[in-house]
Formats: structure tokens, C-alpha cells, sequence
């Protein structure tokens, strides 16, 4: 198995990978929750689409890294 190591990010530097993501996926992810719900829902749909996202990036990162503080 192969580990590899990466450094902390800033608070700068996650912003800056926020916004390349959202710069990728943002217009797909807008269509998409355009076409399933209502107008009036679509920003928070998008928003919480983001937010689960990037929680769930961040718990998968610590379940890698955890065994290695054992």
C-alpha cells in the first residue's frame, strides 16, 4: 500500500480548492438540481450538494490518516 503524504492546507489554500471545484462542477451541479427541483430550492440544493461534498472529503481524508497515529 502506498502512502502518500500531503501537507496541511491554509485556510487560503482550501479556499482556492474550493473554488477550483466549484469552478469544475458548479454549472453541472446547477443543471442538474435545476432539472430535479423547484426553482425557488435550486441555490440551496447546490449549496448543500457542495457542503456534503466537501464534509465527506474531509472525513475520507482523516479515516486514511487515522491509522497512521496509532
Amino acid at each position: 500500500m502506498e502512502v502518500v503524504i500531503r501537507k496541511r492546507l491554509t485556510g487560503s489554500e482550501k479556499e482556492v480548492r474550493f473554488a477550483e471545484v466549484y469552478r469544475l462542477y458548479g454549472k453541472h451541479i446547477r443543471a442538474y438540481c435545476t432539472r430535479r427541483t423547484d426553482h425557488s430550492d435550486v441555490a440551496d440544493a447546490v449549496a448543500e450538494t457542495f457542503l456534503v461534498a466537501w464534509r465527506d472529503a474531509a472525513r475520507e481524508l482523516f479515516a486514511l490518516m487515522a491509522p497512521l497515529a496509532t
